[in-house]
Order: structure tokens, then sequence, then C-alpha cells
């Protein structure tokens, strides 16, 4: 099981003399870290406003405590409610540090900054082809199948009264997961085609219907989120890591039936913006968080990605490791954790269970790997490019 989060929250003072540093008095800063360690913001400074100076202070603090505190799980830099900032000093600290603001900080007031508000991200490679093969088709009277703009103009409807903002994510026509030597591993597994191998091409009729759907969109001003080589929920995974740090009690609802995704409600559930993070189950129409994840699978989702590296994925062609069924997996993870762990104490294992892991070990590092939803995408992409304002 995962460990108690282990933090430290550094914070910009601006009062000294004999009675040391001020108090910390903001509740919500106060509650969020284990331990509060005050940096003076600059020396002799009473007013409370943190000029890039001041920023400069904080993260040589935070640098320097993450250089030296290996044990800790979260480092954060805290602005309490009663210091001002520039949008110009948010933005460094945001782009250099993990950063926590106060819900009543006046910097909430800034228009790139989320605060309770509610995104969606919609998966369109899944929501297509969901729509697609469950949809009887609708022909309009130029003879132009029209079954997915007419679902997709009513989801956008739909979204844009319920979400303060939209996120559309998009798989790319390439993959990094179809590298030669990936399926040259596979194929002489018996995984023909390598990884995804076994689904059929994509009906041109499907084809031309997403192409339409994607001009349709930019041509009514949605931003569509597609990056050569990456699959949309690497796309999905990657921004939820940028809008994280912009986000302050807010709420991101990924609209989508793969499973995989529930590696990012494991990557970032706990967060000190205290972002809820659900997937919204198209078909079943539900939310589901890290609950869901235990009672669907029988382990926390921030093992998910372990999970599937030992069971495998036989609709991608991901193998998994041999003789391995759901119940040993669950049984190993829940015991051990990670597949680090797992290998590590491999001589307490079950003999047989060990012996079909070490044999197939390099099925399962490949399986990880094909799983592994990759979140660096939009690193050097400014949070206000990749959302969609709801209107």
């Amino acid at each position: 099981m995962k460990e108690k989060i282990k933090s430290i929250t550094i914070v910009p003072v601006f009062k000294y003399g004999k009675e040391s540093v001020e108090v910390v008095k903001d509740d919500f800063i106060k509650s969020s870290a284990e331990k509060i360690i005050t940096v003076p913001a600059l020396e002799g400074m009473i007013e409370k406003k943190l000029t890039k100076a001041g920023a400069l202070n904080l993260l040589s603090k935070y640098n320097e405590i993450k250089e030296q505190q290996k044990n800790i799980n979260n480092i954060v830099i805290g602005i309490p409610e009663e210091v001002s900032i520039t949008e110009k000093t948010l933005r460094f600290l945001r782009e250099n540090s993990n950063l926590l603001i106060s819900p009543k900080n006046p910097i909430n007031k800034n228009n790139f900054l989320m605060y309770e508000e509610k995104i969606l991200i919609i998966d369109l490679h899944n929501y297509y082809h969901r729509i697609y093969y469950a949809t009887p088709e609708k022909i309009n009277p130029k003879g132009e199948a029209v079954t997915l703009k007419n679902s997709l103009e009513k989801l956008l409807k739909w979204a844009n009264q319920k979400y303060d903002y939209i996120v559309l994510a998009n798989d790319s026509k390439t993959s990094i997961r179809k590298d030669s030597k990936i399926t040259s591993f596979l194929e002489k597994m018996g995984y023909l085609g390598g990884y995804k191998g076994k689904r059929k091409p994509k009906e041109e009729t499907l084809l031309s219907q997403i192409s339409k759907c994607n001009e349709y969109l930019r041509s009514n001003g949605y931003k569509v989120l597609e990056i050569e080589g990456y699959e949309a929920d690497d796309v999905i995974a990657s921004a939820v890591k940028k809008i994280i740090p912009y986000s302050l009690l807010s709420e991101i609802h990924i609209l989508s039936s793969d499973k995989d995704l529930f590696q990012v409600i494991g990557e970032y559930d706990f967060n000190f913006q205290q972002t809820q993070i659900k997937i919204f189950h198209p078909k079943e129409k539900i939310l589901m968080d890290r609950n869901s994840c235990i009672k669907k699978f029988g382990i926390l989702p921030e093992y998910i990605l372990d999970y599937f590296a030992l069971v495998g994925d036989s609709v991608d062609s991901v193998p998994g490791a041999k003789g391995i069924g759901e119940k040993t997996a669950i049984s190993l993870i829940n015991q051990y954790g990670t597949l680090e762990n797992i290998f590590s104490k491999i001589d307490e294992i079950d003999e047989k269970i060990g012996k079909k892991l070490l044999e197939s070990k390099s099925l399962i590092v490949v399986s990880r790997d094909l799983i592994y939803l990759r979140k660096h995408l939009f690193e050097s992409t400014k949070v206000e490019d990749i959302l969609n304002k709801g209107v």
C-alpha cells in the first residue's frame, strides 16, 4: 500500500526581529504539509509582495532541499493568502518548482489559473471509434455519412454547458510503440504485426468522418491536441500534468473507456493543488476514481501500470508474463507493490511463480513500456494553449 505522503512546504516570510520569523497564519497552507520551512523573501522587507528576487530565494531553498532530502515525496513552495504575487513571478515559480497557492490568494483572479473550475478532457480517438461502431449510420441529403459529426456536436453542447474548460486529445497517425525493434521482438514471441497488430485497418468511412470532425473542430476555434508519434492517452496524461500546477480545488474529468488512464489517477491523486481527477466512463455514465480502480481491478491505481505489465492486454498485443493470471498479479502487487519490489523479493515468492516471472522478465519490461503513458509532451507549451474555454 502507498506510504503516507512526506512533505515539506517552503513559504516566504517578510518580518524579522527579536521574534524570529513570523508564524504562517494561512490554515490552508499549514494543513497541506507535515513540515513548513520559512524563507526570507527579501532581507528586511516588510511589504507582503513577492518579487522576482524573493522568488529566487524560495527557489534556491527548494532546490537545496530537493537535493538533500531524498526521502521526501513532495516539496512545494507555498504562497499564503496574504502574499501578493505578479503573473510573471508566478509563471517563473510554476515552471521551476511545485507550487501551492492558497485559495484566497488574489492571484486566483488571473484568467490562466483555474480555481474551483471543472475541466473535461475528451479522448477523441476513443470517442470516435466507440460512436462509429455503436451507433446506426446516419446519411445526410448530400449522401454524406454524418454519424460522428452529429454526435460530436451534441457532446460539445453538453460539455460546454457543464464544464469551464474542454481539452481535446487525439491519436496521431504514427506511434513510437510501433518501433521496429519492439515489433521485431513481439513478432518473435508470436505477436504478428507487433503492438496492436491484431487490429483490422480502419474503414475508409471511419477515417473520412474522423477527418471531417477534426476539420469541424478546428474551423470552430477548438484546439485539437495531436502529437506525432503519440496516442491520445499520452496526450491526456501530459495535459493533466500541465494543468494541475495551474489549478486549485478543481475537477478534471477524462471522458474515455481506456483502462490505461487509471495511471493518471495513480500519478496525481495526491497533489497539493487538491485537484480531483476522475475518469468519466462514457458507456456506464459514471465517474471513476481510485476506489473504482480498487473495485474493478483489486489494486490501487498507482500500481495499474505494473498490473497490466504482468497480465498483458491481448486486444493490443501486449504480452505480459506467461502463466501469470489476474489473481496472481493482484496478490503479488498487493503484497510487494511495484515490479521493482517484486523482482527484488523474488526469493521470497513461490518457486513456480518466481520461475515464471524470471523467464518472462523481458516480456514484462516491454509490456510495461508499451502501456506506460508519456507525460512530457507539453513541457514547453503554455497551459492556455491546450485549453478550450467553455461557452
